[in-house]
């Protein structure tokens, strides 16, 4: 599956500064109005606050169903949970040539007019046995079986299956960080009516800000070669990759001592996000001892955000 690199999509989130959003999207409407789309606008969607991007988002369908795999865009939408200030994650659906769906994950920059491809949904499996194909059961490459027969299990095997996962994890991972080769644990679980195989994977991402943080993740692939990942967060790597962000944070201070043995156990907010509170001391320039709390709060896609508060204690 094809992934652009951390420094391609770093290069492509580094254009320039957002303009006011209204005059970009008016900017954009006038280039879109002249273009004759062969997608369906109403295959698109998007949420009511976000429907003056309708634009973007054709756009973006329009370059999916360019690409060479792409037969026909049947879906479109936004992921706003994956949005960021300076960009739009969009999410299309498109149908190959064996009449699968897959998706293509893209990044739209909010100062930009054109989106750029991170992640492709691997394919369907099409690794079958040659017993399954002499047997009449397959009827082409693309996995399509007679209908009154019954899938064995091995119809395709357990290393094409977590080249699947680790294809999906990854896509997956992508705004997050980078995920790293070395520490992978991978645990078989017990297959079910649903999915054939199935596998529990522990791995490191590093994010873009620098820190380390250790996830799980579940996946899951069905007689049908699809994937369905999910990613949680290790808590136990939450206050470690704090106390990286933290030091990057406060490099420039003097005398700073950091009171690790004081850290409280993470606590779990409201919104399902996870929060660290580390205590630290430092000095000003006359040598008067400054006491701080830093709140570093993780959301559960895995973004960090730093806070720096003066304590009494």
């Amino acid at each position: 599956m094809p992934i652009n690199t951390y420094k391609a999509i770093r290069e492509n989130l580094a254009k320039s500064r957002k303009p006011r959003l209204s005059s970009l999207v008016f900017t954009l409407s006038l280039q879109v109005s002249s273009t004759v789309f062969a997608v369906e606008q109403s295959t698109v969607w998007l949420p009511k606050k976000y429907r003056a991007l309708k634009p973007q988002l054709l756009s973006t369908a329009v370059l999916a169903e360019k690409t060479d795999r792409c037969i026909k865009v049947v879906g479109g939408e936004m992921i706003v949970s994956k949005n960021t200030e300076d960009y739009y994650y969009f999410i299309i659906t498109c149908r190959d040539q064996s009449a699968s769906t897959y998706n293509l994950s893209y990044l739209f920059p909010v100062a930009g007019n054109e989106a750029e491809l991170i992640a492709e949904q691997s394919s369907r499996l099409d690794m079958v046995p040659v017993a399954a194909n002499e047997a009449g059961l397959i009827e082409t490459k693309g996995l399509e079986i007679d209908a009154g027969a019954e899938l064995e299990k091995d119809i395709f095997s357990r290393e094409d299956a977590l080249k699947v996962c680790q294809d999906s994890i990854a896509a997956e991972a992508v705004l997050i960080g980078r995920v790293r080769s070395e520490g992978v644990s991978v645990t078989d679980l017990e297959g079910n009516e649903v999915a054939q195989f199935r596998f529990q994977v522990g791995f490191d991402i590093k994010s873009w800000s620098g820190s380390v943080v250790r996830y799980d993740a579940s996946c899951a692939i069905d007689r049908h070669g699809e994937a369905e990942v999910n990613l949680q967060i290790d808590r136990s790597s939450i206050i470690p990759g704090c106390l990286v962000m933290l030091r990057k944070e406060i490099d420039q201070m003097l005398d700073v001592v950091i009171l690790e043995n004081q850290i409280p156990a993470l606590s779990d907010r409201e919104d399902g996000s996870l929060a660290a509170y580390i205590p630290f001391n430092t000095s000003d320039p006359g040598g008067r001892e400054l006491h701080y709390l830093a709140e570093c709060v993780v959301d559960d896609s895995g973004r960090a955000r730093l806070d720096l508060k003066a304590r009494r204690w």
